[in-house]
Order: C-alpha cells, then sequence, then structure tokens
C-alpha cells in the first residue's frame, strides 16, 4: 500500500518538511467497517524518494529513504 507524502523545501537547515494526514479507510475503501472492533498489525514503514524524475508514481527509479527502526545515539 502506498501514501504519497508531499514535502516542501524550508529556508532552514532541516533541508524541507513533510506531512500528510489521512485516515485508513482513506487509503484502502471499505478496509474499516463502522461500529466495530478490529486489531491492526503493520509492518515496516518505509518512506522511498521520488527518483530521478521527481514522480512519486513511477516505482523504477524510487529509492528508499529512511526505514522504521531503532535509533541508538
Amino acid at each position: 500500500m502506498r501514501v504519497v507524502v508531499p514535502c516542501a523545501p524550508t529556508a532552514g537547515p532541516e533541508g524541507g518538511t513533510c506531512d500528510v494526514d489521512t485516515t485508513m479507510d482513506a487509503v484502502v475503501p471499505g478496509s474499516v467497517r463502522e461500529r466495530e472492533r478490529t486489531v491492526w498489525e503493520l509492518g515496516q514503514v518505509v518512506l522511498h524518494r521520488e527518483g530521478a524524475d521527481g514522480n512519486p508514481n513511477t516505482l523504477d527509479d524510487n529509492a528508499p529513504f529512511v526505514g522504521q527502526g531503532l535509533f541508538v545515539p
């Protein structure tokens, strides 16, 4: 399942800001049943760069940017 996360450059040293606000039902229509309990298990979350063409919907040139994990400074 893919969700496009829009990013915008910033003037500061952080380089950019990315933000997305969505629901599971918006990503996968019909996946959430009203007034019923459910249990979800998610796999690893990975953010990908949009690749050389700048289009996140063409997957051939997209590369992993960052993945979920344990950070130890």
